[in-house]
This record gives C-alpha cells, structure tokens and sequence, in this order.
C-alpha cells in the first residue's frame, strides 16, 4: 500500500524515494525465480546458486527488480548523485519535499532506513535489467556515460557476447574509468569470477 501511494498522490520527493527504495531493497533481498536459463551461468557464479540441471524442477533464486519502480524512483529530483542525467536545481536542492534527501529518515516510519549512499544499489538494479536484455536508451533518466559504464561490466562479467563485443565493452570501462578505478574494476571482477 505504501508504494502504490508513493507512486500515486504523495508528492513530497524524499518521503516518496524512501519508501520506493526501500521498497526495491525489500524485493532485492528476497530473491526471486526469474527462469531466465540465459543468466543462469552467471548467477550460478555470482549469487553462488548452483548450476541447473538437466531435468530439475528448481529454478536459481537471485536479486531481481521491479522495473517500474525503480524508474520511478530514478525519476525523482536529486542533486550530486554520480547515475542521474539532469540535476535539480539549487532551489529546490534546499527542500527534501522538491529533491531527494539521501539522509532523511522518519520517526513515523522507523521501518524505513535512510536511503544513504544509492549508487551501489543503482548500479546493481541497472546491471540486472541489462542482463536482461535492456539498453541504456532504456533509462533516460540515468546519466547515459555512466549507464555505459555499468552496461559494459554487466556484459564482461557475463561474457556475454563475442569477443569483439566483450574488447569494445573493456574499452568503454577503461575510457569511462580512471586508470586506478579500472585497475580496481579488473581485480574485483577477477575475484568474483573465483568465488
């Protein structure tokens, strides 16, 4: 009931993003059945569920996403955030009721924590919906250097793709990231392949 009121009537852009994202990091951590046999493989390696098998009735379970929702709560005003294309302006930076303050919790709502730093979760969400098939065309309200970036390391995580594709989309990181972050990048991504 509360996000069907968040992305109805409610207008005021903090109370609306918390309870959104609280919402999408709700439904992130019970993980859910996609019966997508095309990610399985990765999800297998990254979410450490076991392969399918031949003739099993189980599906793997991993984070999913309600695509809806989290437009919407990409959609709202914000100022600074590293995903959002169009930044609000000063004015309505200075009310929490015109732009989304990541700090803002509420004593009526103790169930709903602060929203904090979001780009990690952001990321997570968009790299899913690319996985699945999206483009980056897809989010215009995400900052379409940065969606480049999170849709280039989604595909190299999953090879998914021909090895012309995959040098284009280590390309697009290395162009996109400092050479210490794409280090980083190349470490992490490493490490989780060997998890």
């Amino acid at each position: 009931k509360l996000r069907a009121f968040a992305r109805g009537p409610l207008k005021h852009a903090t109370f609306k993003a918390l309870i959104l994202f609280n919402y999408l990091k709700f439904y992130e951590g019970v993980a859910q059945p996609d019966g997508n046999s095309d990610m399985a493989a990765y999800q297998a390696a990254v979410y450490g569920n076991e392969a399918p098998k031949k003739k099993s009735n189980s599906s793997p379970k991993f984070p999913t996403y309600d695509k809806d929702t989290l437009a919407a709560y990409l959609s709202l005003a914000r100022r600074g955030a590293a995903f959002t294309d169009k930044n609000a302006s000063e004015k309505q930076a200075k009310s929490a009721a015109t732009c989304v303050d990541t700090s803002f919790s509420s004593d009526l709502f103790p169930e709903l924590s602060a929203i904090g730093n979001d780009t990690p979760f952001v990321e997570r969400a968009l790299g899913y919906f690319f996985l699945k098939g999206d483009l980056t065309g897809a989010w215009p309200m995400v900052k379409k250097d940065w969606a480049l970036i999170v849709f280039a390391k989604e595909k190299l995580m999953a090879s998914a793709g021909n090895e012309k594709f995959l040098k284009k989309q280590e390309g697009a990181i290395r162009d996109g990231l400092s050479s210490k972050a794409f280090r980083e990048f190349s470490n992490q991504s490493q490490l989780r392949l060997f998890e």
